[in-house]
């Protein structure tokens, strides 16, 4: 950023649109609510909560995936039973 806090003009050649992270390494908000199964929204509100352990990059908020698959596993099990039919 420029000293003003405006960001600098995108050159001719330059993608437009969201940047993009790494999926290999690092995962965004919409990302890592894609994964999880879940809104924008409530990955956020899960992440403020600190349920969803997150980092700040620059201005982005963003979820190394090695923690991301930590904390899905250690969600605790379920075991679904079959209903009973009558």
């Amino acid at each position: 950023m420029s000293p003003s806090g405006v960001p600098p003009k995108k050159q001719n050649g330059q993608a437009r649109g969201r940047r993009r992270i790494d999926g290999k390494l690092l995962l965004g908000i919409r990302e890592t609510g894609d994964a999880l199964g879940l809104t924008e929204k409530a990955t956020r509100a899960r992440i403020e909560r600190g349920e969803i352990p997150a980092r700040r990059l620059g201005g982005r908020i963003v979820v190394l995936r090695t923690e991301l698959e930590a904390y899905v596993a250690a969600l605790p099990r379920v075991v679904v039973s079959v209903a009973e039919t009558k």
